[in-house]
């Protein structure tokens, strides 16, 4: 499992950098090459077919869930996807505390955008919550940080919510 943290601090959720228009790796990420297959020179197909996954999965679905978040940061205060072993996730954070019944109709249309790009999940919405953490609906530090306070637990994802 891939944790951003060290021996002395708190595990945090991985973020996503999005640099321009494409989203960007962190310099971890690059190193990881696929590793050729010792009989041949070239790499495993089966590495092959995780390499492309993973990169549909950051240009297609994260970069998705992103921009959408970019276009409602007035509501939006945090996203995360954690990682699931049945299905996927989408965790937004809102910023107001009580229901936002103007933002139903958007979630609803990332999901159905997510769905139509072939990325069937589910978008729960969370309020934000000075008493509340994340911890409540998914581990933080299991998950991809999308937007919002860049490797923040859940806490302070909702005090940043709360201030806002």
């Amino acid at each position: 499992m891939h944790e951003l943290s060290t021996p002395t601090s708190q595990p945090r959720p991985i973020p996503f950098h999005l640099e321009g228009a494409a989203p960007a790796t962190t310099a971890e990420e690059s190193s990881c090459p696929a590793q050729p297959a010792p009989w041949s020179g070239k790499p495993y197909p089966l590495d092959l077919v995780e390499e492309r996954f993973w990169r549909q999965f950051r240009d297609e679905f994260l970069t998705a869930i992103h921009a959408w978040c970019v276009a409602h940061a007035d509501r939006v205060a945090a996203c995360y996807v954690p990682f699931s072993r049945d299905h996927l996730r989408v965790f937004v954070v809102r910023r107001s505390p009580t229901y936002d019944f103007s933002l139903s109709d958007a979630l609803a249309d990332l999901e159905t955008e997510l769905f139509e790009k072939d990325w069937p999940c589910e978008v729960v919405p969370i309020p934000a919550s000075a008493n509340s953490t994340l911890e409540h609906y998914f581990k933080p530090a299991e998950s991809i940080q999308v937007y919002g306070n860049r490797g923040g637990t859940g806490r302070e994802a909702s005090r940043q919510a709360q201030s806002s």
